[in-house]
């Protein structure tokens, strides 16, 4: 997948934190969200894992 791919999947967002950084442990802020999906829906789970699989190990990380 290209860097521009964007991935759009039905879900609920969890541990939202996009109005402002949090900070955990002491670490920089950071924006994050959890996003939950059915098991069931293998085409979301698929197309997730190959935008995944575009990133450099770094962007992985965070």
């Amino acid at each position: 997948m290209s860097k521009t791919t964007k991935v759009v999947v039905p879900g609920r967002l969890s541990f939202a934190n996009v109005w402002e950084p949090k900070s955990i442990n002491g670490s920089d802020p950071k924006y994050s969200v959890s996003l939950i999906i059915p098991k069931s829906d293998k085409k979301s789970v698929t197309a997730i894992q190959g935008a995944s699989d575009s990133l450099s190990p770094y962007q992985r990380m965070w």
